[in-house]
């Protein structure tokens, strides 16, 4: 029928006459307005492709525009370059720009979040595969396979302004206002987590999906900015196809881990004798506070702020949207190193590395792996010309009777020398430690008897990576990573496929942890694959939230509730105090504990201690003022004083 017959009936031209062209007014007009109130906007700055206004953010770096981009051959430092750079802006951008956001204070209602942010399959939570993390494990978003956790609720924000919202939702002070009781809440990108506490919460915001990546010069300086969700192997793969890999910013040795998550525990890293740790190489962070604020942290707006979150940033303040990376110009050589030799050399090996490492040159990372069945190897990167670190190799003295090869890398080979299929499914028991001095004759005895007594069908190593170099740049009080001076790293690394080895594996790790003196098994490791009651839950930090307990169950190696009551809050801050003061397990072992390798069999005072050392005073005071409430916790967090 011809919309133009005038043998139509009446309530057909009133249809196509007057309500159609009635409806398309209704929905131009606002979108139109919206479109001229944006760009009209006084005083807004863009940042990651969100409109702020300027009021929002504290410092001036924001005013700088995406498109003034740096050519990656020209130096670091000169801030101009005579050729034109043939890189955009947006060629150095990936992901899809955030829409707009209202920085005005909104309450969103926790259901109708979630029901607008689409979380994850409500019958598995954390048990189904999340494409965009290129997950192939199928058991979701933990990268330990052995662990379970059954969170109330995950939610995936894709733009800061979700994200804060989310986090508004979830205040203490929204939840009572909305008659509900507050949850605790945790936060997970690349789930990494050891004892899979990012996973533990009773609402768990996944950022993995926050993906944008870039490129800027600002003052001369070549910056990177990454959102949360940003994995290693995405920020390689970026830094190659966009710079042609000339650009660098040191990254872990794992693909799979958030590159915001490594800064924030401090960033042990292949490159950290030459360059030193990842937090060394932010200049600021974009962090939610528990109260919705954004700010931007650097060393003029949040002085103390910034001192935390490089290195006891993880999970304890808020959320941290995006980082922002300075960028160097890579090394114009790099050259791996491999050395092998037979089973019977491996303890005069242990001995020689030991006398080496205090003076190695600072160009050479030199990791040795103790292996399964007695077979020893040391692998490492050196920055420098060939000849150099042939001498080098040549004057250590180290067992004639090995096998060596050198190797050139470019970007490329030596991230890929790094990839490791990690996403696989597996089960993973690791133990790490920061010892004050290289493994002496009679332990480097008993982690040889370890591992050669090491499970049948699992996959063991114990690796010792040097420290020292740039890492002891920047001074102790200058970061909240307190163990800049230690001597070396030990990590024993377990993995297998089957849970009926959970018990024989974990057990091992346990006899690891023993012979160190820390962390040794509760009596449940045995048992660690089976159902745990929500007695051992960490979602007890209020008496309101006990009578709103976690719906669901938790599996893995985990300790009974370390979270505080806020009334013993003051009680246990005077505990750590005295445990600093008496010297306590530091003084008894000598070693110290990485923020991003939690043991959880350690008491909570004796964890912090291991962990911050007399840092820890003034980051329990900052979480008192930051989330005196608690609601970012987990079983070994940062508590609040009185």
């Amino acid at each position: 029928m011809s919309l133009l017959n005038v043998n139509a009936s009446l309530p057909s031209q009133l249809l196509v006459y007057f309500l159609l062209p009635t409806l398309l007014l209704f929905y131009s007009i606002p979108m139109c307005l919206g479109a001229y109130l944006k760009l009209c906007q006084p005083g807004s700055k863009a940042l990651f492709g969100a409109v702020f206004p300027s009021s929002t953010f504290k410092g001036t770096a924001q005013e700088a525009t995406w498109q003034e981009v740096k050519c990656p051959k020209a130096s670091v430092s000169c801030g101009s370059c005579a050729e034109p750079s043939r890189l955009s802006s947006k060629a150095l951008t990936t992901a899809v720009s955030p829409k707009p956001i209202r920085t005005t204070p909104s309450r969103t209602s926790p259901k109708a979040l979630q029901a607008r942010m689409t979380p994850l399959d409500a019958a598995n939570n954390l048990g189904v595969e999340s494409a965009q993390k290129g997950r192939l494990t199928g058991d979701g978003l933990l990268f330990n396979n052995r662990i379970r956790f059954t969170p109330k609720r995950v939610l995936q924000p894709k733009t800061l302004e979700e994200l804060r919202r989310i986090v508004v939702a979830h205040s203490p002070a929204s939840r009572v206002q909305d008659g509900m009781k507050p949850d605790v809440v945790t936060v997970i990108s690349g789930g990494h987590h050891y004892e899979g506490w990012s996973a533990s919460g009773q609402t768990v915001i996944d950022v993995s999906m926050m993906k944008a990546i870039r490129f800027q010069s600002v003052s001369g300086k070549s910056l990177l900015t990454v959102e949360a969700g940003v994995l290693m192997r995405e920020m390689w793969r970026f830094l190659d196809d966009n710079a042609e890999g000339r650009l660098f910013i040191p990254s872990t040795d794992c693909e799979s881990v958030s590159v915001i998550g490594a800064a924030l525990c401090g960033g042990l890293n292949p490159f950290q004798r030459s360059i030193g740790l990842i937090c060394d190489h932010v200049e600021s962070f974009t962090l939610v506070k528990p109260d919705g604020e954004v700010v931007r942290v650097d060393a003029q707006t949040e002085p103390e702020l910034w001192w935390a979150l490089r290195g006891a940033g993880s999970g304890h303040f808020g959320v941290v949207a995006a980082a922002t990376f300075r960028v160097s110009v890579r090394p114009a050589e790099i050259w791996g190193i491999s050395l092998r030799w037979a089973d019977d050399e491996a303890l005069a090996v242990i001995q020689k590395w030991g006398e080496l490492i205090p003076t190695l040159d600072r160009r050479m990372l030199l990791q040795l792996d103790l292996q399964k069945g007695g077979a020893i190897q040391a692998s490492g990167i050196f920055t420098g010309p060939k000849a150099e670190l042939e001498a080098l190799v040549s004057s250590w003295g180290l067992p004639s009777e090995a096998e060596l090869e050198l190797r050139e890398h470019t970007m490329t080979t030596l991230w890929e020398q790094f990839t490791h299929n990690d996403d696989a499914p597996s089960r993973w028991a690791n133990t790490g430690l920061l010892l004050s001095r290289a493994p002496s004759r009679s332990l480097s005895e008993e982690l040889l008897g370890l591992v050669r007594q090491a499970p049948k069908r699992a996959t063991v190593a114990v690796a010792l990576v040097p420290g020292g170099g740039a890492i002891r740049d920047v001074p102790i009080n200058g970061t909240a990573f307190r163990w800049r001076d230690y001597a070396c790293s030990m990590q024993a690394i377990a993995r297998w496929t089957g849970a009926e080895e959970d018990a024989a594996v974990l057990e091992w790790v346990g006899r690891v942890r023993s012979l160190m003196g820390v962390g040794a098994s509760d009596g449940r490791a045995a048992d660690a694959h089976a159902p745990a009651d929500d007695s051992h839950h960490a979602h007890d930090a209020h008496d309101a939230r006990q009578a709103d307990a976690h719906a669901g169950q938790a599996h893995g190696s985990h300790v009974a509730p370390l979270a505080l009551q806020p009334s013993r809050a003051s009680d246990a801050a005077r505990a750590v105090h005295r445990g600093i003061a008496a010297g306590g397990a530091i003084a008894a072992h000598g070693v110290r504990l990485y923020a991003g390798w939690a043991i959880g069999t350690l008491p909570l005072d004796e964890a912090l201690n291991l962990t911050y050392g007399e840092h820890l005073p003034q980051l329990i005071s900052l979480k008192a003022r930051m989330d005196a409430d608690q609601m970012f916790q987990w079983p070994q967090s940062i508590p609040p004083s009185q």
